[in-house]
Protein backbone atom coordinates (compact mmCIF):
# COMPACT_ATOMS: atom_id res chain seq x y z
CA UNK A 1 0.00 0.00 0.00
CA UNK A 2 2.80 2.35 0.49
CA UNK A 3 4.65 3.99 -2.17
CA UNK A 4 8.13 3.48 -0.80
CA UNK A 5 10.80 5.38 -2.53
CA UNK A 6 13.77 3.74 -3.08
CA UNK A 7 17.31 5.11 -1.46
CA UNK A 8 19.55 6.34 -4.34
CA UNK A 9 22.86 7.88 -3.84
CA UNK A 10 23.70 10.94 -6.04
CA UNK A 11 27.02 11.30 -7.79
CA UNK A 12 27.59 14.94 -6.43
CA UNK A 13 25.90 16.35 -3.33
CA UNK A 14 26.32 20.04 -3.22
CA UNK A 15 27.25 23.00 -0.50
CA UNK A 16 24.19 24.34 1.18
CA UNK A 17 26.09 27.44 1.36
CA UNK A 18 27.72 27.99 -1.99
CA UNK A 19 25.73 25.22 -4.25
CA UNK A 20 29.13 25.11 -5.98
CA UNK A 21 31.69 23.05 -4.26
CA UNK A 22 30.80 18.93 -3.18
CA UNK A 23 29.51 18.61 0.66
CA UNK A 24 32.29 17.54 2.73
CA UNK A 25 32.51 13.81 3.30
CA UNK A 26 34.25 12.14 6.40
CA UNK A 27 35.40 8.64 5.55
CA UNK A 28 36.28 7.62 8.98
CA UNK A 29 32.25 8.53 10.83
CA UNK A 30 30.08 7.90 7.90
CA UNK A 31 29.30 12.04 7.63
CA UNK A 32 27.91 14.07 5.13
CA UNK A 33 28.12 17.90 6.01
CA UNK A 34 25.60 19.89 4.98
CA UNK A 35 28.70 22.48 3.56
CA UNK A 36 31.41 22.12 2.00
CA UNK A 37 34.18 23.53 4.53
CA UNK A 38 34.50 25.78 7.66
CA UNK A 39 33.76 29.08 5.13
CA UNK A 40 30.36 28.02 4.30
CA UNK A 41 29.71 26.47 7.61
CA UNK A 42 30.15 30.34 9.12
CA UNK A 43 27.77 31.69 6.93
CA UNK A 44 24.70 29.33 8.53
CA UNK A 45 23.16 32.37 10.23
CA UNK A 46 22.48 34.06 7.03
CA UNK A 47 21.21 32.07 5.47
CA UNK A 48 17.14 31.43 5.38
CA UNK A 49 16.90 27.70 5.17
CA UNK A 50 19.10 25.34 7.12
CA UNK A 51 18.53 21.01 6.82
CA UNK A 52 18.30 19.15 9.57
CA UNK A 53 22.32 17.87 10.12
CA UNK A 54 20.96 14.56 10.86
CA UNK A 55 18.13 13.30 8.09
CA UNK A 56 19.27 16.17 5.99
CA UNK A 57 16.60 16.55 4.88
CA UNK A 58 14.00 18.99 6.37
CA UNK A 59 14.30 22.40 7.93
CA UNK A 60 16.10 22.80 11.46
CA UNK A 61 13.89 23.85 13.76
CA UNK A 62 14.46 27.31 15.36
CA UNK A 63 18.52 27.99 15.81
CA UNK A 64 18.64 23.80 16.88
CA UNK A 65 20.56 22.00 14.43
CA UNK A 66 17.89 18.97 13.90
CA UNK A 67 14.30 19.39 12.47
CA UNK A 68 12.80 17.75 15.34
CA UNK A 69 12.97 15.37 18.68
CA UNK A 70 13.39 12.08 16.75
CA UNK A 71 16.41 13.28 14.34
CA UNK A 72 17.79 14.76 17.62
CA UNK A 73 17.37 11.37 19.57
CA UNK A 74 19.01 9.42 16.81
CA UNK A 75 21.65 11.61 16.65
CA UNK A 76 22.31 11.23 20.40
CA UNK A 77 22.24 7.09 19.99
CA UNK A 78 24.50 7.51 17.00
CA UNK A 79 27.45 9.43 18.98
CA UNK A 80 27.16 6.86 21.88
CA UNK A 81 27.91 3.99 19.61
CA UNK A 82 29.82 3.64 16.25
CA UNK A 83 28.46 0.06 15.20
CA UNK A 84 26.05 -0.70 12.65
CA UNK A 85 22.52 0.42 12.74
CA UNK A 86 21.45 -3.08 11.93
CA UNK A 87 19.92 -5.14 15.14
CA UNK A 88 22.47 -7.50 16.10
CA UNK A 89 25.35 -6.34 13.84
CA UNK A 90 28.58 -5.47 15.63
CA UNK A 91 30.44 -4.46 12.71
CA UNK A 92 31.54 -0.55 12.50
CA UNK A 93 29.60 1.98 10.68
CA UNK A 94 30.98 2.98 7.69
CA UNK A 95 28.82 4.33 5.20
CA UNK A 96 26.44 7.39 5.66
CA UNK A 97 23.77 6.46 2.76
CA UNK A 98 22.04 9.70 1.66
CA UNK A 99 18.21 9.83 2.57
CA UNK A 100 18.84 7.50 5.83
CA UNK A 101 18.82 8.45 9.24
CA UNK A 102 21.32 5.77 10.91
CA UNK A 103 24.61 4.20 10.01
CA UNK A 104 25.58 0.66 8.55
CA UNK A 105 28.33 -0.87 8.00
CA UNK A 106 27.26 -1.75 4.47
CA UNK A 107 25.25 -1.28 1.46
CA UNK A 108 23.56 -4.77 2.11
CA UNK A 109 22.88 -4.19 6.15
CA UNK A 110 21.27 -0.44 5.00
CA UNK A 111 19.07 -2.85 3.00
CA UNK A 112 17.83 -5.09 5.63
CA UNK A 113 17.07 -2.20 8.05
CA UNK A 114 15.20 -0.30 5.99
CA UNK A 115 13.14 -3.16 4.20
CA UNK A 116 13.83 -6.44 6.03
CA UNK A 117 11.19 -7.96 8.08
CA UNK A 118 9.94 -5.96 11.01
CA UNK A 119 10.59 -8.50 13.57
CA UNK A 120 14.21 -10.13 12.89
CA UNK A 121 15.56 -8.00 10.38
CA UNK A 122 17.78 -10.90 9.02
CA UNK A 123 15.77 -11.56 5.43
CA UNK A 124 13.58 -9.09 3.27
CA UNK A 125 9.64 -8.90 4.38
CA UNK A 126 7.28 -10.86 1.72
CA UNK A 127 4.59 -8.39 1.13
CA UNK A 128 3.21 -4.81 2.22
CA UNK A 129 0.62 -6.31 4.43
CA UNK A 130 2.53 -7.46 6.82
CA UNK A 131 6.56 -6.44 6.68
CA UNK A 132 7.34 -9.75 7.69
CA UNK A 133 9.94 -12.58 6.34
CA UNK A 134 7.68 -16.06 5.78
CA UNK A 135 9.05 -17.61 9.22
CA UNK A 136 7.79 -15.07 11.04
CA UNK A 137 4.75 -14.58 9.77
CA UNK A 138 3.77 -17.80 10.03
CA UNK A 139 4.76 -17.69 13.74
CA UNK A 140 3.51 -14.44 14.87
CA UNK A 141 0.27 -14.11 13.16
CA UNK A 142 -0.20 -17.79 14.84
CA UNK A 143 0.47 -16.19 18.18
CA UNK A 144 -2.15 -12.91 17.60
CA UNK A 145 -3.65 -10.90 18.76
CA UNK A 146 -0.77 -8.12 19.91
CA UNK A 147 1.60 -5.13 19.06
CA UNK A 148 4.63 -5.69 17.03
CA UNK A 149 6.90 -1.93 17.49
CA UNK A 150 7.91 -1.14 13.96
CA UNK A 151 11.64 -0.12 14.23
CA UNK A 152 11.95 3.82 13.69
CA UNK A 153 15.34 3.23 11.38
CA UNK A 154 12.73 0.80 9.04
CA UNK A 155 11.00 1.95 5.61
CA UNK A 156 7.56 1.21 6.97
CA UNK A 157 7.89 3.22 10.30
CA UNK A 158 8.59 6.38 8.26
CA UNK A 159 5.55 5.66 5.35
CA UNK A 160 3.33 5.58 8.26
CA UNK A 161 5.05 9.00 9.74
CA UNK A 162 4.89 10.71 6.73
CA UNK A 163 1.39 10.07 5.76
CA UNK A 164 0.13 11.04 9.61
CA UNK A 165 2.12 14.34 8.92
CA UNK A 166 0.93 14.77 5.60
CA UNK A 167 -2.54 14.46 6.04
CA UNK A 168 -2.71 16.77 9.34
CA UNK A 169 -4.66 19.36 7.98
CA UNK A 170 -6.39 21.28 10.40
CA UNK A 171 -4.41 24.53 11.47
CA UNK A 172 -3.83 23.13 15.26
CA UNK A 173 -0.47 22.56 16.19
CA UNK A 174 0.94 18.90 14.58
CA UNK A 175 1.61 16.55 17.44
CA UNK A 176 5.13 14.25 17.83
CA UNK A 177 4.90 10.59 17.12
CA UNK A 178 6.03 8.38 20.33
CA UNK A 179 5.82 4.95 18.69
CA UNK A 180 4.38 3.17 15.88
CA UNK A 181 2.99 -0.65 15.84
CA UNK A 182 1.88 -2.95 13.54
CA UNK A 183 -1.61 -4.82 14.32
CA UNK A 184 -0.77 -8.85 14.40
CA UNK A 185 -3.96 -10.07 14.04
CA UNK A 186 -5.57 -13.38 15.21
CA UNK A 187 -5.53 -16.65 12.43
CA UNK A 188 -7.70 -15.86 9.90
CA UNK A 189 -9.26 -12.44 10.92
CA UNK A 190 -7.92 -11.00 7.34
CA UNK A 191 -9.26 -13.97 5.29
CA UNK A 192 -13.27 -12.07 4.56
CA UNK A 193 -11.30 -9.16 3.70
CA UNK A 194 -8.56 -10.57 1.21
CA UNK A 195 -11.19 -12.72 -0.72
CA UNK A 196 -15.02 -12.96 0.11
CA UNK A 197 -16.44 -16.07 -2.11
CA UNK A 198 -19.31 -15.18 -4.03
CA UNK A 199 -21.02 -18.58 -3.16
CA UNK A 200 -19.99 -17.76 1.01
CA UNK A 201 -23.27 -15.49 2.06
CA UNK A 202 -25.75 -16.28 -1.38
CA UNK A 203 -28.28 -14.16 0.46
CA UNK A 204 -25.83 -10.82 1.50
CA UNK A 205 -24.46 -8.73 -1.22
CA UNK A 206 -20.60 -10.58 -0.98
CA UNK A 207 -17.90 -7.75 -0.49
CA UNK A 208 -13.91 -8.36 -0.43
CA UNK A 209 -10.89 -7.19 -2.17
CA UNK A 210 -10.88 -9.87 -4.68
CA UNK A 211 -14.89 -9.97 -5.23
CA UNK A 212 -14.41 -6.09 -5.63
CA UNK A 213 -12.08 -5.95 -7.95
CA UNK A 214 -13.52 -8.63 -10.41
CA UNK A 215 -16.76 -6.55 -10.72
CA UNK A 216 -15.01 -3.44 -11.47
CA UNK A 217 -16.87 -1.19 -13.66
CA UNK A 218 -14.59 -0.17 -16.74
CA UNK A 219 -15.57 3.85 -16.15
CA UNK A 220 -13.56 3.23 -12.42
CA UNK A 221 -9.77 4.03 -12.21
CA UNK A 222 -8.71 2.73 -8.98
CA UNK A 223 -5.30 2.19 -7.70
CA UNK A 224 -5.49 -0.52 -5.87
CA UNK A 225 -7.45 -4.25 -6.29
CA UNK A 226 -10.75 -3.55 -4.31
CA UNK A 227 -10.06 0.31 -4.62
CA UNK A 228 -8.52 -0.23 -1.53
CA UNK A 229 -7.21 2.82 0.78
CA UNK A 230 -4.94 3.20 3.89
CA UNK A 231 -7.45 5.95 5.91
CA UNK A 232 -7.60 7.07 9.79
CA UNK A 233 -9.61 5.84 12.81
CA UNK A 234 -10.25 7.44 16.44
CA UNK A 235 -11.73 6.00 18.79
CA UNK A 236 -12.19 5.35 22.78
CA UNK A 237 -8.67 4.09 24.53
CA UNK A 238 -9.18 2.93 28.49
CA UNK A 239 -6.08 1.21 28.60
CA UNK A 240 -2.46 1.70 28.42
CA UNK A 241 -2.16 -0.01 25.18
CA UNK A 242 0.58 1.92 23.22
CA UNK A 243 2.81 2.93 26.27
CA UNK A 244 5.35 1.81 28.62
CA UNK A 245 5.88 -1.51 26.07
CA UNK A 246 2.34 -3.01 26.76
CA UNK A 247 1.33 -4.40 23.70
CA UNK A 248 -1.21 -7.03 24.84
CA UNK A 249 -4.74 -5.75 24.12
CA UNK A 250 -7.22 -4.91 27.19
CA UNK A 251 -10.81 -6.54 27.28
CA UNK A 252 -12.72 -3.56 29.24
CA UNK A 253 -15.34 -3.09 27.29
CA UNK A 254 -15.30 0.25 27.82
CA UNK A 255 -11.87 0.29 25.42
CA UNK A 256 -13.39 0.57 22.08
CA UNK A 257 -9.59 1.06 20.68
CA UNK A 258 -8.22 -2.63 21.74
CA UNK A 259 -11.62 -4.15 20.77
CA UNK A 260 -10.83 -2.93 16.76
CA UNK A 261 -7.38 -3.80 17.22
CA UNK A 262 -8.09 -7.59 18.97
CA UNK A 263 -10.81 -8.64 16.27
CA UNK A 264 -11.39 -6.04 13.73
CA UNK A 265 -14.36 -3.38 13.30
CA UNK A 266 -17.84 -4.40 13.96
CA UNK A 267 -20.23 -2.53 12.44
CA UNK A 268 -22.96 -3.90 14.82
CA UNK A 269 -21.89 -1.28 17.25
CA UNK A 270 -21.98 1.82 14.61
CA UNK A 271 -25.44 2.63 15.83
CA UNK A 272 -24.15 4.22 19.04
CA UNK A 273 -22.46 7.00 17.42
CA UNK A 274 -24.13 10.22 18.69
CA UNK A 275 -24.05 12.00 14.73
CA UNK A 276 -23.91 9.55 12.10
CA UNK A 277 -23.89 12.19 8.78
CA UNK A 278 -24.30 8.91 5.97
CA UNK A 279 -25.76 6.70 8.41
CA UNK A 280 -24.69 3.64 10.65
CA UNK A 281 -21.13 2.72 9.31
CA UNK A 282 -18.01 2.74 9.86
CA UNK A 283 -16.32 6.39 9.35
CA UNK A 284 -12.88 6.86 7.72
CA UNK A 285 -11.10 9.88 6.41
CA UNK A 286 -7.62 10.71 5.07
CA UNK A 287 -6.92 13.27 7.40
CA UNK A 288 -5.33 12.28 10.38
CA UNK A 289 -5.83 15.55 12.31
CA UNK A 290 -10.04 14.93 11.06
CA UNK A 291 -9.65 11.56 12.75
CA UNK A 292 -8.04 12.67 16.22
CA UNK A 293 -10.92 14.42 16.65
CA UNK A 294 -12.32 11.10 17.98
CA UNK A 295 -9.25 9.77 19.66
CA UNK A 296 -10.76 9.66 22.96
CA UNK A 297 -8.82 8.99 26.55
CA UNK A 298 -10.62 7.53 29.16
CA UNK A 299 -6.96 7.42 31.29
CA UNK A 300 -4.92 9.88 32.06
CA UNK A 301 -2.30 9.97 29.53
CA UNK A 302 -0.36 12.55 27.30
CA UNK A 303 -0.35 10.32 24.76
CA UNK A 304 -3.37 9.67 22.11
CA UNK A 305 -3.78 6.87 19.83
CA UNK A 306 -4.71 6.31 15.90
CA UNK A 307 -5.46 3.23 14.25
CA UNK A 308 -4.08 3.26 10.56
CA UNK A 309 -6.70 0.72 8.32
CA UNK A 310 -6.87 -0.46 4.91
CA UNK A 311 -9.96 0.19 3.56
CA UNK A 312 -11.58 -0.96 0.29
CA UNK A 313 -14.06 1.47 -0.87
CA UNK A 314 -14.90 -0.28 -4.11
CA UNK A 315 -17.36 2.32 -5.98
CA UNK A 316 -17.77 5.05 -4.36
CA UNK A 317 -20.74 6.65 -3.83
CA UNK A 318 -19.99 10.92 -3.42
CA UNK A 319 -22.27 13.18 -2.42
CA UNK A 320 -21.36 16.49 -0.47
CA UNK A 321 -24.68 16.65 1.72
CA UNK A 322 -25.91 15.18 4.83
CA UNK A 323 -27.93 12.01 4.35
CA UNK A 324 -28.47 10.76 7.50
CA UNK A 325 -31.58 8.46 6.33
CA UNK A 326 -29.17 5.97 4.87
CA UNK A 327 -28.47 2.83 5.99
CA UNK A 328 -25.81 1.50 3.29
CA UNK A 329 -24.26 2.58 0.09
CA UNK A 330 -27.35 3.63 -2.60
CA UNK A 331 -27.73 0.15 -4.99
CA UNK A 332 -24.72 -0.30 -7.44
CA UNK A 333 -22.03 1.31 -4.84
CA UNK A 334 -20.00 -0.44 -2.20
CA UNK A 335 -19.34 3.07 -0.26
CA UNK A 336 -19.72 6.29 0.64
CA UNK A 337 -17.29 9.24 0.54
CA UNK A 338 -18.60 12.85 1.95
CA UNK A 339 -16.77 15.11 -0.15
CA UNK A 340 -15.70 18.45 1.38
CA UNK A 341 -17.73 21.33 0.58
CA UNK A 342 -21.18 22.63 1.71
CA UNK A 343 -21.33 19.93 4.91
CA UNK A 344 -17.94 19.14 5.45
CA UNK A 345 -14.76 20.79 5.80
CA UNK A 346 -13.04 17.00 5.63
CA UNK A 347 -13.14 14.34 3.86
CA UNK A 348 -15.33 10.87 5.47
CA UNK A 349 -15.20 7.71 4.19
CA UNK A 350 -18.12 4.98 5.41
CA UNK A 351 -18.16 1.42 4.59
CA UNK A 352 -21.03 -0.42 5.42
CA UNK A 353 -19.86 -4.05 6.29
CA UNK A 354 -17.27 -5.55 8.53
CA UNK A 355 -15.22 -7.19 5.77
CA UNK A 356 -14.15 -3.71 4.13
CA UNK A 357 -11.68 -2.54 7.21
CA UNK A 358 -9.03 -3.98 9.03
CA UNK A 359 -6.81 -2.34 11.50
CA UNK A 360 -3.33 -2.25 10.31
CA UNK A 361 -1.17 0.10 12.36
CA UNK A 362 -1.53 1.47 16.00
CA UNK A 363 -0.28 5.32 16.11
CA UNK A 364 0.92 6.97 19.56
CA UNK A 365 1.94 10.40 19.67
CA UNK A 366 1.49 13.26 21.53
CA UNK A 367 0.75 16.98 21.63
CA UNK A 368 3.80 18.93 23.19
CA UNK A 369 1.82 22.33 24.00
CA UNK A 370 0.54 21.77 27.26
CA UNK A 371 -2.65 24.03 26.25
CA UNK A 372 -3.84 21.75 23.62
CA UNK A 373 -3.48 18.02 25.58
CA UNK A 374 -6.80 16.47 25.31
Amino acid sequence: MFKVKTTSIPQVQMCQACGVKPRYYEKTTGKLHPFCGKTCASKVPKMVTVVCDHCQRRPTSGSHLYCGETCATAARLKKKSETCSLTGCTKRATMYPIGSYWNYCSAGHEELALRGCICCRAVPYIGNYFPLCASCDSYLVGHGPFLLPVPQDHTTYWAVVDQFNAAWAHPTERPQIRMVYRIIPAPSVWDNYWAYSLSTFPTVFPFGRDVLEAKKPSSEQWEYPGNEHLLWHGTTRACDIGEGGQNVFCTSPKCSLCSIARGSFNVASAGKRAFQRYGPGIYTSSKSSKSDHYAKNEIKSPWKALLLNNVLAGVEYTTVFNERHLKGPPLGYDSVYGKPGLSLNYDELVVYTDHAIRPAYLVMYEFTHKSILS
